[in-house]
């Protein structure tokens, strides 16, 4: 008897341990007035990989044929970062993908939200610029070397920042992709994703997401760097949570 009493004690101090080392799911604020909620995970169906895409291709690393000026740029910086590999929670969580709707609630009017693109340490920060269209994209050098930043994709540019300090900046005309990137430097990239609508929503360490929305059928679309875009329809109810989950193979 005693020895089946022991074991029960065991079972329930091991389900207890489990129910504690489980985080709990986030709480999610109350759906506004009017409006309807999508919300989901998305997950990756395969393993992590290490090459990011830009636009479709591939972007190939390393050393190359570095000229004299990029050797000594790279001491001054250090060596450059290995891509990361693919973030990936519990279950295939995808971390960091981009949801939004692109028939979404438009900006207000005049509301373009500023945004920085800060070459810090022979590197890109931050890596991921969310803004709309109209808004003004500041390029700064917090480095004491040259550096050029281009941009390609949606917008295409090429500015030069001489000095430590140096600021430029760039109007953000239409929705899409621009990708950042450096001729002197082509370890630096990063993306600028100019959206159509205020409503978007970026994944945690969980994979989850969620967007508020007008009553009706909407496109929702879903992109990461490294495992591309997907786009479906998804019915949205006043008041009500529709569950919508997406899945990515690593290409």
């Amino acid at each position: 008897m005693r020895t089946r009493h022991s074991f029960i004690a065991l079972l329930i101090l091991a389900v207890s341990a489990r129910t504690l080392a489980e985080p709990s799911p986030p709480t999610l604020p109350p759906i506004p007035a009017g409006m309807g909620r999508i919300a989901g995970h998305i997950r990756s169906a395969g393993p992590a990989i290490s090459l990011p895409r830009q636009g479709g291709a591939v972007v190939t690393l390393g050393d190359g044929q570095l000229t004299p000026a990029q050797s000594k740029d790279r001491q001054a910086c250090g060596e450059p970062p290995a891509e990361p590999p693919l973030q990936l929670g519990n279950g295939g969580a995808v971390v960091n993908a981009l949801v939004w709707a692109p028939d979404g609630p438009v900006p207000a009017k005049g509301a373009h939200p500023a945004a920085t693109a800060a070459v810090e340490q022979c590197r890109i920060v931050p890596h991921l610029i969310v803004t709309n269209p109209g808004a003004e994209l500041s390029l700064i050098n917090r480095d004491a070397l040259y550096h050029n930043v281009s941009g390609t994709g949606a917008l295409k540019f090429s500015y030069a920042l001489v000095l430590k300090g140096h600021a430029v900046p760039v109007h953000m005309k239409k929705p899409g992709l621009t990708v950042l990137g450096s001729t002197n430097h082509p370890w630096m990239h990063a993306f600028v994703q100019v959206l159509p609508t205020a409503v978007w929503g970026l994944t945690g360490a969980d994979g989850s997401y969620f967007i508020d929305l007008p009553p009706g059928r909407h496109g929702l679309k879903v992109w990461h760097e490294q495992l591309g875009e997907q786009l479906d329809l998804v019915d949205v109810h006043a008041g009500g949570t529709t569950l919508k989950d997406f899945t990515f193979a690593p290409r």
